[in-house]
């Protein structure tokens, strides 16, 4: 299932970063197919796992909530990158329709529904946002989701006061000698004290999209900490970002869970790669490199 999305990654890698080489030590690095094919495999990509969509706009498997948000921001990045409106009505349809049920985005099959996965959908409009023309409802609908995210992200008064709002533990406040500042829990249960790498990551971005479309200093606040604290606390030595850490002071805290994806590093990478785009500034851009 999540093969076609891959498939329109690499083709829309292609097509946007003409000036980029890569490695000669890559296998077939160098990129031969015309132009107009790339697009069209990168359409077929897309419109093969559109076809699998159920009529309530998620995938036909009801773990794959947040893959389905992935997909809708293909949808966008694809446009985008084509300069089409191919996708702008069914994306438009699709929200509301998933909008319909779930509040904020979340699975309703879930009792504690996982906040990456609202955040998938929100980083999705936000790209759509961007991709058709800044169109309201699109920005709308991310703004939605950044509040759901923010709700259980680590704020600098929760951790100095050491208690969150609806969690039933004592908040850890320093974790290898830094703030635990910026981390997003991985989901609504009040016992779970797991903060987690795809939930921080997504709310990175999400926070970096919106600072760049509104300008307001919040969400460039919010993403600053994000990134810190993914930095700080979920990278390892290679700089990938790994699973979890625990936040709960009086049980096993700052436990790291060392399991690895590459796409909590790959939401690391744009969140650096918007705000050093939008903030200009070098420090954050080598951060990524």
């Amino acid at each position: 299932m999540a093969i076609p999305v891959l498939v329109v990654v690499l083709v829309l890698t292609a097509i946007r970063g003409v000036a980029q080489v890569a490695p000669a030590s890559w296998r077939k690095s160098n990129i031969t197919t015309p132009l107009a094919e790339r697009v069209r495999l990168a359409g077929a990509a897309l419109d093969t796992a559109i076809d699998r969509l159920r009529i309530d706009g998620y995938f036909f498997t009801n773990d794959a909530t947040g893959i389905t948000g992935d997909l809708y921001a293909q949808m966008a990045l694809f446009d985008m990158a084509t300069n089409r409106s191919k996708y702008e009505n069914a994306l438009g349809q699709y929200f509301k329709v998933v909008l319909q049920s779930g509040v904020n985005f979340s699975n309703s099959g879930l009792t504690h529904p996982f906040i990456s996965d609202s955040l998938a959908f929100g980083h999705a409009a936000a790209h759509a946002y961007t991709a058709y023309g800044k169109n309201p409802t699109f920005l709308q609908y991310a703004v939605d989701s950044w509040w759901w995210g923010r709700e259980y992200t680590l704020s600098k008064q929760a951790v100095s006061a050491g208690k969150f709002p609806g969690m039933n533990f004592t908040l850890v406040k320093i974790c290898h000698n830094a703030s635990m500042v910026g981390g997003t829990f991985q989901n609504t249960d009040p016992q779970n004290s797991l903060v987690e790498g795809y939930a921080s990551g997504y709310f990175l971005v999400l926070s970096a999209l919106l600072a760049e479309a509104t300008a307001d200093p919040m969400y460039l606040q919010a993403a600053t900490e994000s990134s810190t604290f993914i930095q700080s606390q979920l990278s390892n030595v290679q700089k990938i970002v790994q699973a979890d850490i625990t936040a709960d002071a009086n049980s096993s805290p700052c436990s790291v869970i060392s399991d690895t994806d590459p796409t909590e590093s790959g939401l690391m990478f744009e969140g650096l790669a918007v705000l050093a785009s939008y903030t200009k500034n070098i420090s954050t851009q080598n951060l990524g490199s």
